[in-house]
């Protein structure tokens, strides 16, 4: 199980850098962002993301969520562009911030 979740992180963030790249840089012009990460990421079916962020207290379904407390990232783990969008979405919080603008 270790193995499978490991390969799953760094599957996880190849895929989901360039995204997050392309998204930082569309909207962020002459900003800057760093930050060292020690997140995990979850990469699992959207019944099981929507399970646990109603343990979380979320209230509405969701794609996937960045849980700040425990610094993971939930994502969804089909191959679509809106499961990459999701992923990149979601590390963008736990790079600049748990809440939206």
């Amino acid at each position: 199980m270790r193995r499978f979740i490991e390969r799953t992180v760094i599957h996880a963030f190849g895929l989901v850098f360039p995204i997050l790249l392309t998204a930082c840089s569309s909207g962020l012009v002459g900003e800057e962002a760093r930050r060292e990460l020690r997140v995990t990421i979850i990469y699992t079916d959207r019944d099981t993301i929507n399970a646990e962020a109603r343990n979380r207290g979320f209230r509405s379904q969701v794609n996937g969520f960045y849980d700040v407390l425990k610094n993971e990232i939930w994502c969804p783990n089909e191959e679509t562009s809106d499961a990459y969008r999701t992923c990149g979405h979601e590390l963008r919080h736990a790079v600049r911030g748990p809440f939206h603008r």
